[in-house]
């Protein structure tokens, strides 16, 4: 049997009795064990102690007639919502009335209705409900769920000694639900609290457990792992998770995170529930981490980096594509900068906002960090592009083909020399750059070389997501007996010329055993050549991804990144591709306009207009980056200028600034051609 106890306030517990609390907690998350009595009861009061969940069978039958009563004592009102996947229909009717005479009843048709917009309050600390199917239900109509939450409550503390003095029971079941959940669905419900706090502003362990509200889309095409669950469960596992990462956000700075192969260490279970990890109390951590590992500006180096467009220009139109010879702003700038000490990429920005200065030989500028900026995201455009083979598209997006990951490149798993290993790592500190600085740089990388760079285990599916055609060839062979090829004479019949090779990312024949392009694939080795298929294909990249994580490491902690699940690390690095016209909005100031002037009204109007694409473009010549910054990483507004001259005139970016000077165009549509033309044909100024 539980036993029931009551967690000590928040601000009585000591920061070493908080990391025993996790330490235990982590251990049987990690080993899928009964969680301790008291941080069970702690999760249950959390979300049962001023709240309620009544819910219907999924679907209902018309034997499911229910009435009841819910009494949260000392609320001052009760507030109801309903689970977005609630319809009844004709089939049943819902009535909920408070205890001042408040009626309300669910209506038959609630096809379009979004239940997270309403939210239903009564006054006094009790209501009544009643159920009554009026059918079978043959249409299997799911039912309903709401959630009474109490609003004021008077003796807060009181009331969670009385709810857990009577609630052996229901905290029984719910170690018992607890235990029904898995991975799959654990990582959805962590999807959707990242989401949720990073749409409305809030620290993720702030939300609470009655907030949880999905769509019935939502459940549909998003978050189908979750519709096992009934509301109640979801709001019990969303306790457990909110409680375990507030308590390990509190002691996170204690924690030594450089033992994370050690499997008898708490990093190492950390590290494998990172699923289950907020994204922001993982930000919080990167932070902790980055933070102590600033070095100072004073003892850095000075860098300076001379980079030619001519030569970059000549290189690329006569085609030099070779790391070795490529004068690609990337080759130029690695030449210059990669026998730097790691110390440079770590230091703060100085006061003219760079992290080493930029010249551009034969042209004018003065680099205030438009400068530098504009280079760096230059050099990283360079290794994803067709015009320098350091890396090349993968396989789907050279071929156009498959469904995912047709914008994506991988590394050149031809290039092993030591200069072009040297250049991976190079590759790897921009990333740790990107990262340490919220520079936001886009690296074009699919997944299977994020989850690498993280420590991931990448399998099947993600060489799937990067050469759909290869992989389907794999998986014919292997299931050819379930299509009735089942002896050596089928076999030789229907895959004819086929040898012990497998395509590589560049799409050339690969020997899977010395010789094997002489040796043809048969019957017997089928099984054989699938499995060596298929481990060559998944490490194809090891000796790059190494190299790129070294240069990684050299910038941001090791530790920091290990605790990152593929997709935050990605986002951290490389930020949010959507340009959000109302952020850019509320983090602009005006210079010669006032907010409500028509020129700036068209201005933001336009950028709605555009595609993402078209305002990533818009802010890169603005700023020199491609992307917005992330919340609170906002260091200046993007200030709109008013600029003299008519229609004939371009718009003028003051990179270093974040600057745009705007003439008052007659109307929307000159002034979209002309942001267009000044987007695509790089008007900005170097200020």
């Amino acid at each position: 049997p539980v036993e029931l106890a009551l967690a000590p306030p928040e601000g009585k517990i000591g920061l070493l009795d908080q990391l025993v609390t996790v330490a235990d907690a982590a251990e049987c998350l990690f080993r899928g064990t009964r969680l301790p009595d008291m941080f069970m009861c702690q999760a249950w009061l959390d979300a049962a102690a001023f709240s309620r969940v009544v819910e219907s069978p999924h679907p209902f039958r018309g034997s499911d007639r229910m009435t009841g009563v819910v009494k949260i004592e000392g609320a001052v009102h009760l507030d109801v919502r309903l689970d977005a996947r609630s319809v009844i229909g004709a089939a049943g009717k819902l009535v909920v009335r408070g205890s001042g005479g408040a009626k309300w009843s669910m209506p038959a048709d609630t096809t379009s209705q979004d239940w997270r917009k309403v939210m239903l309050r009564f006054k006094g600390d009790t209501l009544k409900y009643s159920f009554e199917p009026s059918g079978d239900n043959r249409d299997g109509l799911w039912g309903f769920a709401i959630t009474v939450t109490a609003g004021k409550v008077k003796g807060e503390k009181k009331r969670r000694l009385v709810a857990l003095a009577t609630g052996g029971a229901a905290v029984e079941a719910a170690i018992r639900d607890n235990a029904r959940w898995r991975r799959e669905a654990d990582e959805k419900l962590v999807e959707w609290v990242n989401e949720h706090a990073g749409e409305v502003g809030v620290e993720s362990t702030s939300v609470l457990p009655s907030q949880l509200q999905l769509s019935r889309k939502d459940f549909e095409y998003q978050y189908q792992q979750l519709d096992f669950a009934s509301l109640a469960s979801l709001q019990l596992r969303f306790s457990v998770l909110r409680l375990f990462n507030a308590q390990l956000r509190r002691c996170i700075e204690l924690l030594d995170f450089s033992s994370t192969d050690l499997t008898h260490s708490l990093a190492y279970k950390l590290r494998a529930l990172r699923h289950l990890i907020f994204s922001d109390v993982k930000a919080h951590m990167l932070e902790a981490a980055i933070e102590m590992t600033w070095a100072s500006r004073e003892t850095a180096p000075q860098a300076r980096v001379a980079l030619d467009n001519m030569r970059a220009m000549h290189s690329r139109e006569v085609g030099d594509t070779d790391p070795s010879t490529s004068q690609c702003l990337f080759a130029q700038a690695f030449r210059q900068l990669s026998k730097e000490p790691a110390t440079l990429y770590r230091a703060k920005f100085d006061r003219k906002d760079r992290l080493f200065h930029v010249d551009y030989t034969g042209e004018e500028g003065m680099d205030w960090g438009g400068l530098f900026r504009d280079a760096i995201t230059r050099m990283v455009e360079d290794c994803f592009s067709s015009y320098f083979h350091l890396c090349i598209p993968c396989p789907n997006a050279a071929r156009a083909e498959g469904e995912t990951n047709k914008d994506k490149f991988v590394p050149n798993p031809k290039q092993t020399s030591p200069m072009s290993l040297e250049m991976f790592e190079f590759l790897g500190k921009l990333i740790g750059i990107s990262m340490r600085h919220k520079l936001y740089l886009v690296f074009e990388f699919p997944a299977i070389i994020w989850k690498q760079l993280v420590g991931q285990t990448v399998a099947e599916r993600d060489f799937e997501d990067i050469d759909d055609s290869t992989a389907q060839s794999i998986r014919v062979i292997r299931d050819c007996v379930a299509e009735g090829i089942d002896n050596a004479d089928k076999f030789a019949a229907s895959f004819p010329d086929m040898f012990l090779t497998i395509p590589g990312a560049d799409g050339k024949p690969v020997e899977l055993v010395p010789g094997g392009s002489a040796v043809p694939l048969t019957w017997e080795s089928r099984e054989e050549w699938c499995r060596l298929a298929m481990r060559y294909r998944l490490h194809e990249f090891d000796r790059q991804v190494a190299a790129i994580r070294r240069g990684v490491h050299a910038v941001v902690p090791e530790r920091a990144v290990k605790m990152c699940t593929w997709g935050a690390f990605e986002r951290h690095v490389c930020g949010d591709p959507n340009i959000d016209v109302d952020v850019l909005m509320s983090h602009t100031t005006y210079h010669g306009y006032s907010k409500g002037d028509r020129a700036c009204r068209m201005f933001f109007d336009v950028m709605r207009e555009m595609t993402n694409d078209e305002r990533s473009g818009f802010v890169k010549f603005a700023w020199g980056r491609s992307r917005l910054p992330k919340g609170s990483s906002w260091d200046k507004p993007f200030k709109l200028t008013k600029k003299n001259g008519g229609d004939d005139q371009l718009p003028l970016a003051h990179t270093c600034f974040f600057q745009v000077e705007l003439p008052a165009y007659t109307n929307k549509e000159v002034m979209k051609k002309r942001l267009l033309t000044a987007i695509n044909f790089s008007g900005g100024a170097f200020l």
